[in-house]
């Protein structure tokens, strides 16, 4: 029950796992303000930024791509990852379309099933549409199109953990971009093994940061150690990040280090050693140092968290945080130990690497006397290693609203401000010191270098180490600041802060929902059974106990009660009170209670059952109505139907008329099975619709029509007149007879069961449909635009139209398609200059359709006197000579050239699949020689089943969508030989078959019509893997074929579209629960779901009451004869020996 008390509390935590994209819900109990209701806490771990800009898509790109293993490369834009960030999918949604997509029994059984990257994907799209948002449901195709090669698996319940069940997410919404980095992440834990190739990020993000001028190319490699959870759980429950480790290798651009301090105190220490101090102004030492190289690996911790307490009444959250430990180091290790996340990396596991290259050069020539060598070592490598390691702190804050709500912890140890510089104090470096002795050895014999070499490695990790100096504030700053923040920051991180966001508050409280059924008729003198199912809908446990209260009609006595756990705790007259001390959780059912009554008069009654509970506050689902029909003692009474059948005048061919059909029960007892009509129509005569309340078609096989009721009719009514509208062709003419006739279980008279009514039918000389076209327009028409003409089809003559209205346009030369308007009429196809247009009609006598406007573009070869001639045509017509229009036309030249000329194209990749959403990409291009001086307008007419959805495309603006045209205009001025930027057409084909999609383009000026239209043939596919009808059986088991699909009942619509196969009343599910394994009771080769006849009786199943209730189970079936075996099913029902002498009785009675 979501009722008064529905505050969530759903905490975002936006430390997404080292990276920001794990998501942690907890749902926390406290003390219930509403007795019986849990309040509750959910947190989730994922990103809080506001926008993303560019830098940020090309990070995310790379990190996605690099989190994958490089097996997809993923390049989403900027706009769509914004529509992630900014859309919210409705979690248990997204659980219950996995349901359907994966053939599951429940929304919680998606959380235990393996779901690869796709199929997620493909459910939040289905879930995104059904919720409106297009733009949401397109940035997740925009990465579904990336990543749909992946076949690896996840499983969903390895980020959720629900202790209260999948219905305590009725109200948590996800955000998009968090669901997509969770699923990401949980995919490098369990796919992305050992080192994997280096992913380079782009030159654009470098260039973007201002960066590309000192650092050449960074490489990143990531890999998550451990996946998060997202728990609904207790008060005190932990919630936790994932840790992750990120390798980056930075190819630095030559950064020289200001070395002219250490060349000062090597040349003063150089003089002193070689007693030249007097003569240093003479010597020249240069040291030049540059760096070309870092490997940098970041791993940071687990960061932890628990909700230590909530406060409802005073709307409060309390959280302790602790960030994840951020550990940085400088140096080589190898790859396979750096991504083991089994092992616990230290400093020890790194190696110096090099990083910079050194070169020395001492001149003594400037010295009076030539005492020395000069000194040149080049290319002398530099080695470095370090670390830094933050400290674990955690914080407590307190939420107060309103929600949401966001608080940074901030550890401070592990910000980079403290890491970078216990980073450089904990540096150390290296050189190959005996290629410094062999160059400096040259200098005097004897020397003791040591002391210079040590001075110039102690001054150069001085430079190094300089907070002040260019590692720092050039590269390692950048580096982590600009680059690896910003990548983290993207998803809501950064080194050593956690984001936690308290989302709402919720108190959840269960909700019991009853139901109530019987098996058959009850009669008199015999008992008969009620049995209660009792369910928990809502998101939390019950209290206890739970209480039913049925309360029987005077014609019910009670007589017991079983089922586990159940109780009689009193029974006062006609009410009877039960009780069940077992605790019921969310989304389970109390087992089944069995209440056994005796009938003690006839009747058809209704029995109402009740179940209460503390803390249900939802009292819509508490009740439960069974009608209940009580027959009286077998031979006392007995229904008997009779059937009459009218009409008003004489019908006339070529028009609609009604006949009216009443049923009436002028027996003794109720009816106490399906009541089922068949009529049958005269030849010539064509059903069209029917009214009736109750009344069902259940079938149809050539002039026979069968309905259905399943209403009850007691001794003395009558049932709703059910009332047929048929059309009358003209074959029908003279005097026929249409004969009904009525059935029922039972029934005591067939004598009255059928009925007939003669009926004249008048020639249709005068009431068959005349059509009558015509055509108009206003004004001259210019080279160059757009132009109507205006189309009006009447129906002049007496009858109604019977079949569709066509009308086909002849468009003179120099005149093309771009579009047309008016309620129903569809576009068949353009071939040349001939337009075909179609109207399903039908349209009455006297009456007119809708008017037709046809949009055309106009070129300079139409200039002068034209005509457009167009036709109308249906089955029937009767009078031809006014089916033809010509409308003439004054086409005005458009003026001297140059002019433009727009070219367009259209095409699609792939074939399309039924339901799904597809894309068509529509190009224009001036091909003219001159440059456009006005609003280009694209028309695209989509295809009948294929409906809008939304468009792309920079500049591109819907201007009008009406009936299948949707139309766009673009402002830009296009030059010659340059074109617009592409405009992507997103649709859903609804409906499988071949079809055109025709989209024409049209501006000022353009002379040349014969390249304004484009068409792309496109075939849709059944989904195969579906199951369309929901009956348990693949739409590819019910159609090998596609189109040529089966339709086993013969009422227009194929068996994977049909939940009721061979149309006997029981669903398909029913009787092929387990496909394809299905029961063949009467073994005729036949499976019961595809046999009309399931027993072999020769009595139809619809006729032997396999569904009195009429909701498609037959677990209400009739079985006449008590043996377990319902009518349906069962070739010897009781008719036969004494049973059936007793069912003769009535008919002896009657006469």
């Amino acid at each position: 029950m979501q009722g008064p008390f529905a505050r969530e509390i759903c905490i975002r935590h936006a430390w997404f796992a080292i990276l920001g994209w794990v998501f942690i819900l907890l749902c926390t109990p406290v003390v219930a303000r509403a007795q019986g209701c849990i309040d509750h806490a959910c947190v989730t771990v994922g990103s809080n930024l506001v926008a993303v800009d560019t830098n940020q898509s090309d990070l995310l790109n790379s990190l996605f791509t690099s989190l994958l293993g490089n097996s997809a490369n993923i390049d989403v834009s900027t706009g769509n990852y914004n529509e992630l960030l900014n859309g919210n999918i409705d979690l248990f949604g997204l659980l219950e379309e996995l349901q359907v997509d994966l053939d599951l029994q429940s929304p919680g059984e998606a959380l235990a099933t393996q779901v690869t990257m796709g199929e997620l994907l493909q459910a939040a799209i289905g879930v995104a549409n059904q919720n409106g948002d297009t733009a949401l449901a397109l940035a997740f195709n925009d990465l579904l199109l990336d990543i749909n090669g992946l076949s690896q698996e996840i499983k969903l319940g390895d980020l959720f953990d629900l202790q209260f069940g999948a219905e305590s997410l009725t109200n948590v919404k996800l955000n998009g971009l968090d669901l997509v980095s969770g699923s990401v992440q949980l995919f490098n834990f369990a796919h992305v093994d050992g080192p994997t190739a280096a992913l380079v990020l782009p030159g654009t993000v470098l260039s973007g940061l201002g960066l590309d001028s000192k650092i050449g190319q960074v490489t990143l490699n990531t890999r998550v150690l451990e996946p998060p959870t997202f728990v609904c759980g207790p008060e005190s429950a932990v919630f936790n990040a994932a840790p992750m480790r990120l390798l980056l290798d930075v190819e630095v651009l030559d950064l020289a280090l200001d070395t002219s301090g250490l060349e000062s105190d090597l040349l003063g220490l150089l003089g002193g050693l070689l007693n030249i101090l007097g003569d240093l102004a003479n010597v020249r030492l240069d040291a030049n140092a540059t760096v070309s190289q870092l490997s940098l690996l970041v791993e940071i911790d687990r960061g932890e968290g628990v909700i230590q307490a909530i406060n409802a009444v005073n709307n409060a959250v309390t959280i302790q945080a602790t960030p994840g430990v951020a550990h940085l180091y400088l140096g080589q290790i190898d790859p396979n130990r750096a991504f083991d996340r089994t092992y616990d990396l230290s400093p020890a596991d790194f190696d110096f690497t090099d990083i910079a290259t050194l070169d020395l050069t001492i001149d003594f020539s400037g010295l009076p006397e030539l005492l020395f060598s000069d000194v040149e070592i080049a290319n002398v490598a530099i080695g470095a290693k370090a670390y830094a390691d933050g400290v674990a702190e955690a914080a407590t804050f307190q939420f107060t609203g309103p929600y949401p709500q966001t608080h940074k912890f901030v550890a401070d140890s592990s910000t980079l401000d403290t890491l970078l510089p216990n980073l450089l104090s904990n540096l150390e470096i290296n050189a190959d010191v005996s290629l410094l002795e062999e160059g400096l050895g040259g200098l005097l014999s004897g020397l003791n270098l040591n002391a210079l070499i040590d001075e110039l490695l102690d001054g150069l990790l001085g430079l190094l180490q300089d907070p002040n100096g260019d590692l720092l504030n050039s590269l390692l700053g950048p580096i982590l600041g600009d680059i690896l923040n910003p990548l983290l920051d993207t998803l809501g991180l950064r080194l050593g802060e956690m984001g936690v966001t308290v989302n709402e508050l919720s108190e959840l409280c269960p909700d019991l929902s009853i139901s109530k059924s019987h098996l058959g008729a009850f009669t008199v003198g015999a008992t008969g059974s009620y049995i209660i199912n009792v369910r928990n809908a809502g998101q939390a446990p019950t209290a206890l106990p739970i209480t039913v209260i049925d309360t029987l009609p005077g014609e019910l006595s009670f007589v017991t009660a079983s089922g586990v756990g159940w109780n009689v705790v009193s029974h006062v007259g006609q009410t009877v009170v039960l009780q069940n001390s077992q605790a019921l959780s969310s989304g389970a059912s109390l087992p089944l209670l069995t209440l056994t009554v005796n009938a003690t008069a006839p009747g058809a009654v209704v029995n109402t059952a009740t179940v209460t509970v503390t803390g249900d506050g939802n009292a819509a689902n508490n009740s439960a109505l069974d009608p209940t029909v009580i027959n009286p003692v077998a031979g006392s009474g007995a229904p008997d139907l009779a059937i009459s059948k009218s009409h008003s005048g004489d019908f006339a061919a070529g028009n609609l008329h009604n006949y009216t059909i009443e049923v009436q029960n002028v027996g003794n007892g109720a009816t106490t099975g399906a009541i089922t009509v068949v009529d049958t129509l005269p030849g010539g005569m064509t059903y069209v619709s029917h009214s009736g309340a109750g009344w069902q078609l259940a079938g149809g096989a050539g002039q026979a029509l069968t309905f259905r009721s399943i209403a009850v009719i007691v001794p003395g009514n009558t049932m709703e007149p059910l009332v047929l509208t048929v059309f009358v062709g003209e074959s029908a003419v003279g005097s026929v007879v249409n004969t009904a006739t009525v059935s029922t279980v039972g029934d005591a008279n067939a004598a009255n069961n059928t009925a007939t009514d003669p009926t004249v039918v008048n020639s249709g000389g005068g009431v068959a449909p005349d059509l009558a076209l015509s055509k108009t327009h206003e004004g001259d028409f210019t080279a160059g635009n757009l132009h109507s003409y205006t189309l009006t089809v009447a129906n002049v003559g007496a009858g109604a139209t019977s079949g569709p209205i066509t009308v086909v346009d002849a468009l003179p030369a120099g005149m093309s398609y771009f579009s047309h308007s008016g309620n129903g009429w569809n576009l068949v196809s353009v071939a040349g200059q001939h337009v075909t247009l179609r109207h399903d009609g039908p349209l009455a006598g006297g009456g007119s359709l809708p008017v037709l406007a046809l949009r055309v573009t106009v070129g300079e070869q139409a200039v002068g006197a034209v005509i457009n001639t167009a036709t109308v045509s249906t089955a029937g017509d009767a009078d031809p000579a006014n089916d033809t229009a010509s409308d003439t036309t004054v086409v005005r030249s458009g003026g001297d050239g140059p002019f433009p000329d727009l070219a367009i194209n259209k095409s699609h990749g792939g074939d399309f699949t039924q339901g799904m959403l597809h894309s068509y990409t529509i190009v224009v291009q001036n091909v003219g020689a001159s440059a456009t001086t006005g609003v280009i307008q694209v028309a695209d007419t989509l295809p009948a089943g294929m409906n809008y959805v939304a468009h792309s495309g920079a500049g591109w603006t819907l201007v009008d969508l009406s009936d299948s045209t949707a139309t766009f205009e673009h402002q830009n001025v296009v030059a010659p030989n340059s074109m617009l930027p592409p405009l992507l057409l997103h649709v859903i084909a609804g409906s499988a078959g071949a079809f055109t999609n025709t989209a024409a383009v049209s501006t000022t000026g353009d002379m040349n019509v014969a390249n304004n239209l484009a068409f792309d043939s496109t075939v849709v596919r059944f989904d195969r893997s579906g199951d369309d009808d929901n009956d348990g059986i693949l739409n590819e088991a019910e159609c090998s074929d596609f189109p040529n699909c089966p339709d086993t009942d013969g009422d227009g619509t194929p068996d994977y579209l049909d939940p009721d196969d061979d149309g006997d009343g029981v669903w398909t599910q029913y009787e092929c629960p387990d496909h394809p394994d299905c029961p063949d009771t009467d073994g005729d080769g036949n499976p019961d779901y595809l046999d009309p006849d399931d027993d072999g009786d020769g009595k139809p199943t619809i006729t032997e009451n396999a569904d009195p209730n009429g909701d498609g189970n037959p677990d209400d079936a009739l079985d006449s004869d008590g043996d377990g075996i319902p009518d349906y099913l069962d070739p010897d029902d009781g008719v036969s020996g004494a049973n059936q002498m007793k069912q003769l009785i009535p008919f002896i009675m009657n006469g």
